[in-house]
């Protein structure tokens, strides 16, 4: 019989961290030490940065971003969430997480959440309106604690006022900072460490590296590593691996910031000692920012990654925290993706592949005469100003190539052109597709190819005399996105016999992380925009009562719920 699985947080320092653990009891790992220290650390890999703590007993915690999928969310058996109480309330996810709460087929949910946690930002003063956390409160009728650390506790009196008066059986808390030993072997860590230069300790990458080397039971492993302070410090961003140490039954690796070239650490260089350290043949899922060729060469072929069933390659994080997209057009940087394409279509064939931030399409035919007739979900997708002066890159044309080599995809996720003879129609060869259920549409926000005034200048704080000195920007794309057309979109490919029910339609870069966005809030509005539209049950997606939509802007912090329609002035 399995010993009961026990879920828990935990934060411990040494620099900024959040670890996340499923607990397999395994009395022959009875203690791990840990030196107790406590700074801010990060919550998510792929949003904005938080300080988060967790109390002792509480369920794992269930975050929520920007780009989740509230249906699919809501699917989970949910206990304990994660309210993101940011410096901006649209990079945050805040809002989104309120509507989905609302929702009418989240009533299940709501009677389970019995804990919130308050992840404040790692950097910056917490500017959010508390409306929504109080929304999210007050529809909770089981609701027993929220939670936050000490650092953003002025903050939180108004929060605690409040509770007092409309939930007074509710208990408002600070997190406990006492770091506990870890006594049981963990079989999962999600850990994101922000180094802070000012705290000269052990590196947080050591700590991780004890505890999969001594407990054989870890399976999952998600590290994110990035800089926290404003000086770049010497701390290692890469493991120390020594003797016989092994990662014994890893299935799931998700790695962010880690030096793969490093050879301060280890002789043989760090991509090498990973190769020798760990049994590759068990893992099943591979989620890593771009690496370098000697990730590639050490790890081509069919012989080491013999169970990979999911590949995620992604931009890396730049210093302030934006993607870095591979830009560069040299001789250098051509081999360098050629080099990702032969890693590619060297491994066995996959379920699922996600490339992202390559500035220019690898050999996608290729990729799919080798993967293609396993693929369940793919997902191709280039920012629009993720290379100055060059035009997004689209595979529509392929469309009859992809699914000649993957028929079966149940997931796509691509980056389309705007036609205005056309829109909203969604290209009809989507149709054929006769497995595919959710469908991901990125469109231009800005037409490269004309500029504007930009009149709004004038309201900035260094001001212009002149309408006629405002600098010129590149215009919107023609035409905008509203929820209406989102949603004849849906409607459309259902009338042509797509079994499509879930549609997810962006423009511009939504939910960028912070300094990779296109344009500023007095730049011009409209900003990116996002919006989802699904149908509950088959054949639904036909009838104009049978689809939904909710639509988010990323400069207005407004969330559309469901079918009002948007004006065309509005993205």
């Amino acid at each position: 019989m399995l010993p009961q699985l026990i879920w828990g947080c935990f934060i411990f320092g040494l620099a900024s961290i959040l670890l996340c653990v499923t607990f397999i009891p395994n009395p022959s790992h009875g203690y791990i030490r840990m030196r107790q220290s406590y700074n801010s650390f990060k919550l998510y890999i792929f949003g904005p940065s938080f300080t988060y703590l967790s109390s002792p007993g509480l369920r794992t915690p269930i975050s929520f971003s920007p780009s989740t999928n509230c249906t699919k969310w809501l699917q989970q058996t949910i206990h304990t969430i994660i309210y993101p109480f940011g410096v901006q309330p649209f990079t945050t996810g805040a809002l989104e997480l309120a509507a989905c709460i609302a929702r009418e087929e989240a009533l299940g949910t709501r009677a389970r959440i019995k804990h919130i946690q308050v992840a404040f930002p790692s950097s910056g003063a917490p500017r959010d309106d508390l409306t929504p956390l109080l929304n999210i409160m007050d529809v909770l009728p089981n609701l027993e604690t929220v939670s936050w650390s000490s650092w953003n506790r002025p903050v939180m009196d108004d929060l605690t006022h409040w509770a007092q008066i409309h939930k007074p059986t509710v208990i408002t808390q600070i997190v406990d900072q006492e770091i506990r030993p870890l006594r049981k072997c963990p079989s999962s860590l999600r850990v994101s460490a922000s180094y802070d230069t000012n705290h000269d300790e052990l590196s947080v990458v050591d700590q991780v590296y004890d505890i999969v080397t001594a407990c054989p039971k870890v399976k999952s492993l998600s590290l994110s590593i990035t800089q926290g302070g404003c000086s770049i410090g010497s701390n290692p961003w890469s493991f120390n691996f020594h003797g016989y140490d092994t990662f014994h039954a890893l299935e799931h690796l998700e790695l962010s910031g880690y030096n793969w070239d490093d050879t301060t650490r280890n002789e043989e260089g760090s991509t090498a000692a990973w190769k020798n350290h760990m049994d590759w043949s068990k893992l099943r899922t591979l989620n890593i920012d771009l690496p370098p060729n000697s990730f590639l060469n050490a790890f081509k072929g069919e012989d080491i990654l013999q169970s990979l069933d999911s590949l995620t390659l992604r931009p890396k994080w730049g210093f302030w925290g934006d993607e870095t997209t591979l830009y560069n057009f040299d001789d250098e940087a051509h081999q360098l993706r050629a080099n990702y394409t032969s890693f590619i279509t060297s491994l066995r064939p996959l379920g699922e592949l996600s490339v992202s931030g390559m500035g220019e399409h690898l050999d996608i035919i290729s990729i799919l005469e080798r993967h293609g007739a396993t693929l369940r979900k793919l997902s191709i997708h280039e920012f629009e100003g993720g290379c100055f002066n060059r035009t997004r890159p689209s595979l529509v044309h392929q469309l009859d190539r992809i699914h000649e080599h993957a028929p079966d995809l149940h997931t796509l996720e691509l980056d389309f052109l705007r036609d205005r003879s056309d829109w909203p129609n969604p290209t009809m060869e989507l149709a054929r597709f006769e497995a595919l259920r959710e469908l991901h549409m990125h469109f231009d926000l800005e037409d490269r190819g004309q500029q504007v005034r930009n009149t709004k200048c004038e309201a900035r704080e260094a001001g212009y005399e002149d309408p006629r000195e405002c600098p010129l920007v590149a215009a919107l794309a023609e035409p905008r996105l509203t929820l209406t057309n989102a949603k004849d979109m849906l409607l459309n490919l259902g009338r042509v016999g797509s079994k499509v029910n879930s549609l997810t339609v962006t423009t511009g870069d939504y939910g960028r992380r912070e300094g990779g966005g296109l344009r500023f809030p007095d730049d011009s509005v409209p900003m990116p925009r996002k919006v989802v539209c699904w149908c509950n049950g088959e054949g639904e997606c036909r009838e104009e009562n049978g689809v939904y939509c909710e639509g988010w802007d990323d400069d207005k912090s407004r969330l559309y719920h469901r079918d009002i329609p948007l004006d065309d002035t509005t993205a």
